[in-house]
């Protein structure tokens, strides 16, 4: 399925900015939804310290399922990049909220189309993908990424992509 047809697409494909929540912080979420911005991505990744991030699952599960549906069209999931000890856990919630509407996963540190792959596997063809390229290899992947099923669009991380080239 292209990423035009994917269901959330619309919202996701028309945001002009997005920002970011920390998935530890659902008193947040909806002052996030309410503040204009086009998209909120819930951050499971650099904005949970690692003895956070299990119960940030659980606080974003019971969150969502009092979201609205236009809510959740707007809503992105960072998860932690692949190859760290939280990603399949990650990818067990983002499989749960995208069968209830999620409309897309971030994925960190993006460098491989297989790691998309894996992703989208997990999420199912109603989800969208958005991979963060965040380093050298992730650049030189670039073609491969945006060329991936269900990819909406690109991210850029500035910071790890300058700390990566040890700029």
């Amino acid at each position: 399925m292209s990423a035009a047809a994917l269901p959330a697409a619309s919202a996701i494909t028309l945001a002009r900015s997005f920002l970011f929540v920390p998935a530890n912080r659902p008193d947040r979420y909806a002052k996030a939804l309410a503040s204009g911005a086009g998209a909120v991505i819930v951050d499971l990744e650099d904005a949970v310290s690692p003895q956070h991030k299990a119960p940030a699952r659980g606080q974003l599960a019971a969150a969502f399922a009092g979201m609205t549906p236009s809510e959740r069209t707007r809503l992105l999931l960072r998860v932690n990049a692949s190859g760290t000890p939280w990603h399949e856990d990650d990818l067990a919630l983002a499989q749960q909220l995208a069968a209830q509407g999620l409309a897309g996963v971030m994925l960190p540190k993006a460098e491989s189309a297989a790691a998309l792959k894996q992703v989208a596997a997990a999420v199912g063809q109603t989800c969208a993908l958005v991979p963060l390229v965040e380093s050298a290899a992730g650049l030189d992947a670039l073609n491969a990424l945006a060329g991936s099923a269900q990819v909406l669009r690109l991210a850029f991380g500035n910071l790890d992509f300058q700390a990566d080239l040890g700029l």
